[in-house]
């Protein structure tokens, strides 16, 4: 029986891995989109002004958008290694 649970065990873990895999991407779209619309709601008017000084013509209808869209790209550049010196 411990082999089977094991198969079993093993199989969940995988299929988790790839739910994970697929559904990151829109979970962290999700949040980032979240973000944006509370940076609109708040102070995004200052924020497109600001970013207008920088070249970049966004309405603030738009960083709900650019915000879950950015989020995205970002978490694909992510990087997990760590130096440790001894």
């Amino acid at each position: 029986m411990s082999n089977i649970d094991d198969i079993i065990a093993a199989l969940g873990a995988l299929c988790l891995a790839i739910i994970i895999i697929i559904f990151g991407p829109f979970i962290g779209f999700a949040i980032s989109y979240f973000t944006g619309w509370l940076i609109k709601i708040t102070f995004g008017p200052t924020l497109c002004k600001g970013l207008a000084i920088l070249g970049l013509a966004i309405v603030p209808e738009q960083l709900p958008l650019m915000c879950g869209t950015l989020g995205v790209i970002g978490s694909f550049f992510k990087s997990a290694t760590k130096i440790k010196n001894k």
